[in-house]
């Protein structure tokens, strides 16, 4: 009876939830004729058709039972195995998914499977990390999350890391690996995904996910991307409960599918369905995705593409069976929702005849049955299943953790290593200094003998505390360290549970919050990196870096880090409390918003500042400039600002303030070209290796054409440093009237100077002239053409000119007023610092107009130069920058585009550039800066006497902004003089970053 009553209730619910199914039954069995055709047309491996003849000779209970997969142990006793291959040889399903035990015991139990199953079955195992994620004896290659934190640079090392574990998998006889999980982890309190995770940026996890996926699958292992429609944003355990998410369709469409939809047009074979209830995607009461025939089939295979098989999450969690306790009604509604895979559905004895009878009974066409068999016995066929070759196990540890494995995972672990912070410049250790160092181990200690033999191998003092320290013992140990000048705290945990506070106890973590040496402290935290939001007064330890999992390659690559032997590499996957996603080096908090403290003002010692301003004082003396505005920052706040000097040397001129506006030359390159090329890089509307030829008309059919953009950013393009175009308008002091007059009209309508316009066909002279330049060696030679073409570019692609696009995308969100070309056009002279008296080209002061005399030619506005803006600013903009592209609220570039952009590139024997900015710290100590800045600082320097330095690892920005050229522009005293480097030396020295 209660059979009866089931069935009824069942089809009832089917008639209108799946009535198109039922309905269109004509419009399937045409689908599932084409799918057999098609498979009558694949490449070699169906020319015989085996997959068609199986399917055409299969009882329905066989194709039923193909479309199940099992769970099996290896760690279990004769009698479990017994019944497990009896189960296999009486119900015949397609697969089984192997959990805990051993690679001899697994592979022995495989081939007795295998023996009694008519079709050879399909093995899985869910290794995330590898086989080790379920046997023992294996290599444990690193967490997701520890690979997400990756620099793009070291991602080939995820390949490598999937071909080894797809080698490791096929020496085991497994066919398909439930890897990679491709959630966007963005809730840090995710009791279940969060480690498993590549990350909360959706670019980071996409792109790593599929080289995961392509190293396996490129050597006969099938992936499995999870847990669709994506399990990031949870705070329940869909192994306990049935997480809900209250996202809507766009939120979801722009994040949670983006990955999946990345690895479907990668090839990935295979997609997980989780169990979750999504109101946005399924409005059914309590609807769970793996039985929502509108998630599955509605969006997974039609929207989204998706042709490959689709398996279940485990259909024995409780997020499942809580509302589906018993029977096989979740069974079928799954194959009906568009699953092709069961996987540990309910007992075989039950299920198989359950779903025969609702094929009997019209509720599932036997032709969708049909179809999700032929998929099951193509992937069998593609993996060589016709005939089941025994698995052997000679050497089989040696292929599961050899030498091979082990340097992948070295480099892994090593290359993620992620330093968040730096501020007093504690990093480096020096081996010089290990008397007064210490290492201090607090967490999981256990293996307290390999801590203390790395710290006698450096030849500090080891000291220890326990999770049950007593107040006692922490006085003792507090008295202990005080005496060291820096400490290094490792925090060790290898457990992963949010709710159990990632293995750290409460004791140790009021430790960490109320530890008074802080100040000369290092935290390494070998642990989840969501830990860092469990202590409170984190923020207080000069120098934190993340190591992630406490395995002996990350400790001793941790340490090396620590003495400046290998770099830290990493970037931080998530956001940590004020530490942004992409941190790596950078003591940037993400929403840093300036603090300028109005000039002047120092918290530098009185000896530093009267020291600077007696060289600066000295300097307008001298005429080396006659004013200048000097800003520098860290974390946001002032540590020194001061307005010097007038505009001009006459003591009648204008003092210079915080409104004075600077010509600031080839910063433009940076704060303008830069941010502009970023901009359209995040939204994919250029890439770095396009050639220029492809945006610009005119240099088609040039040798320019091939020129890629990337060698623009770098100056790597081999065109010329400089093209003087003004001279051919001028020559022996009288300008030529065909181009140059001193009235405006329609034909000279390009204001070049006070007076004096120019023919608008000019413009084409240009073009015509870089087109045909001679165009030299790729090799680096800095050059202000590359970002005259720059700006072209960003007009090609945008449409508007160049100056309303920065405008309208950073100066006026970031509430920049004085931030500008052309300033004449809102501002007076009195305003405005000149810059040279130009004798030769506009007989005149410049002053309002820019110097850069090409930049005049094209209107003011010319790529390599033309931006006037004050010291204020343009701290704005570097703080942005700093902030990993935030602001007050408003992400205007993404994380991974300002690291991309301001680090270091290697190309044409060039080591020097970033895209758009200097690194001159980058391979070894730069001449033009302190011995103490970052070698990640970049920064640009500009004609007229301007620079700007930005120190990523200690957060600091300095500013100078002069008119040195004023009233010449050689000789260039200021160059010669040091002024810039001599002043950033002392602020440096001075201050305790």
């Amino acid at each position: 009876m209660k059979k009866i009553i089931f069935t009824l209730l069942l089809s009832t619910f089917l008639i209108l939830t799946f009535s198109q199914l039922y309905f269109n039954k004509d419009k399937i069995e045409k689908g599932n004729k084409t799918i057999l055709e098609k498979s009558e047309k694949k490449g070699d491996i169906y020319s015989d058709n085996w997959a068609k003849k199986e399917l055409e000779k299969m009882t329905l209970e066989e194709k039923i039972a193909q479309l199940m997969m099992i769970r099996v142990y290896s760690n279990k006793d004769g009698k479990y195995e017994q019944d497990i291959i009896d189960e296999i040889a009486k119900f015949q399903p397609g697969g089984v998914c192997f959990f805990q035990g051993g690679p001899v015991r697994q592979i022995n139990l495989t081939n007795r499977l295998q023996k009694v199953s008519k079709i050879p079955l399909l093995v899985a195992i869910d290794g995330e990390w590898g086989p080790s994620m379920r046997l023992d004896s294996c290599a444990t290659f690193p967490y997701q999350m520890t690979i997400g934190a990756l620099a793009q640079e070291d991602e080939s090392l995820i390949y490598n890391m999937g071909e080894e574990i797809g080698k490791q998998c096929k020496a085991l006889g497994i066919h398909i690996n439930f890897a990679p999980c491709v959630d966007v982890n963005n809730n840090s309190q995710n009791p279940v995904i969060n480690f498993r995770s590549f990350g909360e940026n959706r670019e980071n996890v996409a792109r790593k996910a599929i080289l995961y996926m392509q190293g396996m699958q490129e050597h006969g292992v099938s992936a499995c991307a999870k847990h669709f429609p994506g399990h990031g944003d949870t705070k329940t355990d869909s192994h306990h409960a049935l997480p809900v998410i209250t996202k809507s369709y766009a939120e979801l469409d722009s994040l949670e599918f983006y990955p999946f939809k990345e690895i479907i047009k990668a090839g990935v074979e295979m997609i997980m369905v989780s169990h979750l209830n999504i109101p946005a995607l399924d409005t059914t009461p309590n609807s769970i995705a793996t039985l929502s025939h509108g998630i599955i089939t509605n969006i997974l295979k039609e929207k989204l593409n998706f042709n490959g098989i689709i398996i279940t999450d485990a259909m024995d969690m409780k997020g499942l069976r809580n509302s589906y306790p018993k029977g096989s009604e979740a069974e079928i509604l799954a194959l009906l929702a568009g699953v092709d895979i069961l996987l540990l559905p309910n007992e075989l004895k039950e299920v198989i005849p359950a779903i025969k009878e609702a094929v009997l009974n019209g509720i599932i066409p036997e032709e969708l049955i049909n179809e999700k068999c032929l998929k099951v016995l193509e992937l069998k066929q593609k993996k060589h299943l016709k005939k089941y070759q025994e698995i052997s196990t000679d050497n089989i540890y040696e292929k599961l953790s050899n030498e091979k494995s082990r340097q992948i995972i070295q480099e892994i672990e090593q290359k993620s290593l992620t330093l968040v912070k730096n501020n007093r410049l504690l990093l480096p250790l020096s081996e010089a200094d290990n008397s007064q160092t210490a290492f201090l181990f607090l967490g999981d200690i256990n293996d307290s003998i390999f801590y203390r033999s790395i710290t006698e191998t450096r030849d500090v003092s080891y000291f220890q505390l326990s999770s049950n320290y007593t107040k006692s013992e922490e006085g003792q140990l507090i008295n202990s360290l005080d005496k060291f000048e820096k400490i290094v705290v490792f925090l060790l945990s290898k457990n992963q549970s949010s709710k159990r506070r990632y293995g750290i106890s409460d004791k140790t973590i009021q430790f960490l919050d109320s530890f008074p040496l802080q100040e000369k402290s290092i935290l390494a935290s070998y642990a989840n990196p969501y830990l860092l939001e469990q202590i409170e007064n984190v923020n207080n330890f000069s120098a934190i870096f993340v190591g992630y999992k406490p395995t002996d390659f990350a400790l001793l690559g941790g340490i090396s880090a620590l003495y400046d032997e290998i770099p830290f590499s990493g970037n931080l996957p998530v956001t940590i409390n004020q530490f942004g996603m992409g941190t790596d080096e950078w003591v940037t908090q993400n929403k840093t918003e300036l603090t300028i403290a109005k000039a002047p003002f120092s918290l530098l010692s009185l000896k530093t500042t009267d020291s600077i301003e007696t060289i600066v004082q000295n300097a307008i003396d001298s005429q080396i400039f006659p004013g200048c505005q000097i800003l520098v920052l860290q974390n946001g706040q002032t540590i020194f600002h001061k307005n010097f000097g007038r505009l001009k040397y006459e003591h009648s001129s204008k003092k210079v303030d915080n409104e004075t506006l600077y010509d600031v030359a080839s910063i433009t390159k940076s704060v303008a070209v830069s941010l502009a090329i970023m901009k359209l890089y995040d939204e994919k509307k250029l890439k770095l290796n396009d050639k220029i030829g492809d945006y610009l008309p005119y240099l088609k059919g040039s040798n320019k054409a091939g020129v890629t953009i990337i060698e623009l950013l770098t100056h790597t393009s081999g065109l010329p440093a400089y093209i003087p175009f003004y001279k051919s308008l001028c020559e022996n002091g009288v300008c030529n009237e065909e181009f140059l007059q001193d009235g405006k009209d329609k034909e000279f309508s390009i204001e070049v100077a006070k007076n004096l316009y120019l023919h608008h066909s000019y413009i084409d002279t240009i073009q015509k002239t870089i087109a045909t330049c001679k165009l030299g060696k790729k090799r680096y030679l800095y050059s202000d053409i590359g970002f005259v073409l720059l700006k072209e570019i960003v007009e090609e692609i945008t449409a508007l000119p160049f100056e309303d696009y920065v405008e309208k995308e950073f100066y006026r969100p970031l509430k920049l007023k004085r931030t500008l070309f052309n300033p004449l056009r809102e501002f007076g002279k009195s305003d405005i610092a000149p810059t040279e008296s130009d004798t030769l080209f506009r007989k005149q002061v410049v002053q309002g107009y820019v110097h850069d005399q090409t930049a005049a030619l094209l209107g003011g506005i010319g790529g390599n130069a033309g931006l006037f803006t004050t010291a204020n600013e343009l701290a704005v903009l570097l703080q942005m920058l700093l902030n990993q592209g935030y602001y007050e609220g408003v992400q205007y570039i993404s994380s991974e585009t300002v690291k991309l952009f301001t680090s270091t590139h290697s190309i044409h024997g060039c080591n020097r550039r970033a895209l758009g900015f200097d690194t001159p710290n980058f391979a070894s100590p730069s001449s033009i800066l302190p011995e103490k800045v970052g070698n990640k600082t970049f920064g640009h320097q500009g004609f007229t006497g301007t620079v700007f330095w930005c120190d990523p690892q200690n957060n600091i920005i300095y500013i100078f902004l002069s008119n040195r050229v004023y009233p010449d522009a050689e000789p260039n005293k200021l160059a010669r003089s040091k002024i810039r480097l001599i002043i950033h030396q002392l602020i440096y020295e001075d201050y305790s970053f």
